[in-house]
């Protein structure tokens, strides 16, 4: 009761914050209920969102009060939640209120640490990073491993002469890009080009000028297909 997430968002190149080291997925966003920064005595729904930074590796937090303002923003989520604490506590003294504690738990009150959250959050990393979430894996890599767990663990089961599996597994991996399918492995699970794994049935979605109007982004679909041989 009083917290919900909207969005998980998408994990992007290193997954955790270093200085907390909580998996931070950016576009993530909750909403969590809490004394009011302008009258304590009313609950007030805190909308907090983690957003790109200046770079990958550093994310904006920022917390809305009631969807406008005022706005808390931070490089950190209790950085955040500090400075509406401290808003909330001298509207109390001020009203001669009982003022309460003076520290705050911003992964807390983002929520990215509840028990259904969390786990939520570590699988995505996983699905993206494998069990390492701090070393960044080319995609070609995850689609290979992922491939060879599912074996291991009998997931996948042959299929007529070529031993087919079809991984299809959504990705938002980043704003602009995510993977529709990673389509279907054939023979050894190595169906590669050069170096490049190319499952049959590969889709995904990025989002680029357009070719008709350069001012526009619009979104393009890439497909691999079966060819001739």
């Amino acid at each position: 009761p009083g917290f919900r997430v909207i969005s998980f968002g998408s994990l992007i190149n290193e997954p955790r914050d270093k200085r907390t080291k909580h998996i931070v997925p950016v576009g993530y966003e909750s909403e969590k209920e809490f004394a009011s920064v302008k009258d304590p005595n009313i609950t007030a729904t805190y909308t907090c969102k983690i957003l790109r930074g200046t770079d990958m590796d550093n994310p904006i937090f920022r917390v809305i009060h009631n969807g406008k303002k005022p706005i808390f923003e931070s490089k950190s989520m209790t950085g955040c939640w500090t400075q509406i604490l401290k808003a909330v506590n001298a509207k109390k003294k001020k009203s001669g209120l009982d003022v309460g504690g003076s520290t705050v738990s911003g992964p807390i009150m983002f929520g990215i640490t509840h028990p259904k959250v969390a786990p939520i959050l570590r699988k995505l990393a996983n699905n993206i990073y494998g069990k390492s979430t701090h070393t960044h894996k080319r995609m070609e890599t995850v689609v290979e491993e992922q491939y060879k767990n599912l074996k291991r663990s009998k997931v996948i089961e042959d299929k007529a002469e070529n031993k087919k599996s079809k991984l299809n597994l959504p990705l938002v991996l980043t704003p602009g890009f995510r993977i529709i399918s990673f389509g279907t492995l054939t023979k050894d699970a190595s169906f590669k080009h050069k170096t490049h794994i190319l499952p049959l049935g590969y889709e995904s979605e990025k989002e680029y000028p357009s070719v008709k109007d350069p001012k526009k982004t619009v979104s393009y679909t890439s497909k691999i297909l079966r060819g001739t041989d």
